[in-house]
């Protein structure tokens, strides 16, 4: 099966940077804002489904859906259900990406292959004093507010809050004009359990070690 895009594209797009630096004057976090990311700062994690969608400069748009749980300290894993089945997941230590109908599993030798500010944010490894406010604008409803952020390093992500003060979607653009947006629901505030962490390749894979 052909992977339109390359198979790793989701997440990798995450990781690309943006230019720029924190400015010493940046005006302070609103406090919905600050809120939020001490609340990301708290948990120990979370579970929660997600839609994305990768706007490419060509006009072209893939979508996909599926879950995504997160264990501080860095264990996390996202399973892709559409519009195939695919698994990135970390006990922390290594990172398997798993392809059941290619029955092919590769390990990732290097965690920052696939390490993102997607992830870096929703598992609390961005503080309040990192980020700068750089936007914010409401909803047409009301219901939610976005704020355009810049993380350390230069990164620039745009953050949706619900009404309740949560962190509902993640977006981010890189330097060639591509959009990637994860949109979360059905967020269960507990850190899931050990255990889906952990992978072992089934029986007949392929396993495949990165750099091979």
């Amino acid at each position: 099966m052909v992977r339109a895009q390359g198979a790793r594209v989701r997440l990798l797009l995450f990781a690309m940077l943006a230019c720029g630096s924190l400015q010493a004057a940046a005006a302070p976090l609103p406090g919905p804002l600050r809120q939020a990311l001490d609340r990301l700062n708290r948990m120990e994690g979370f579970s929660a489904a997600f839609t994305q969608t990768l706007s490419y400069r060509d006009g072209s748009v893939e979508r996909y859906r599926g879950r995504l749980a997160v264990r501080r300290p860095g264990m996390f894993r996202w399973h892709y259900s559409f519009p195939y089945e695919q698994l990135y997941v970390s006990d922390g230590k290594a990172i398997w990406h798993y392809e059941p109908d290619l029955l092919q599993a590769e390990r990732l030798s290097r965690l920052q292959a696939v390490d993102s500010v997607a992830m870096a944010l929703l598992d609390g490894r961005i503080k309040p004093d990192e980020v700068a406010l750089l936007s914010s604008s409401p909803a047409p409803d009301g219901s939610m507010r976005a704020f355009t952020i810049r993380i350390r390093g230069g990164m620039v992500v745009t953050l949706t809050l619900d009404r309740r003060g949560r962190v509902a979607a993640v977006e981010q653009r890189d330097e060639l004009g591509n959009r990637n947006r994860i949109l979360l629901s059905e967020v269960v505030e507990r850190a899931p359990d050990r255990a889906r962490f952990r992978f072992t390749p089934p029986r007949g894979v392929d396993v495949i070690t990165e750099g091979e």
